[in-house]
């Protein structure tokens, strides 16, 4: 799953395997999930015409 999803690199030396983080892929990653959960602003400019009603 992680290096699917570009997070580790992995390097393979005979029988043994090596991972490492891949930086730009976790950063990739973190910019994407700070978008989907950023907090999204309120609309406000109805609200005032609505209490008139």
């Amino acid at each position: 799953m992680l290096r699917r999803g570009q997070a580790v690199r992995a390097h393979r030396v005979g029988r043994a395997v090596y991972y490492s983080l891949n930086r730009e892929g976790l950063s990739a990653f973190h910019r994407e999930l700070t978008t989907l959960i950023a907090p999204r602003p309120r609309v406000r400019a109805l609200q005032h015409e609505w209490s008139e009603v």
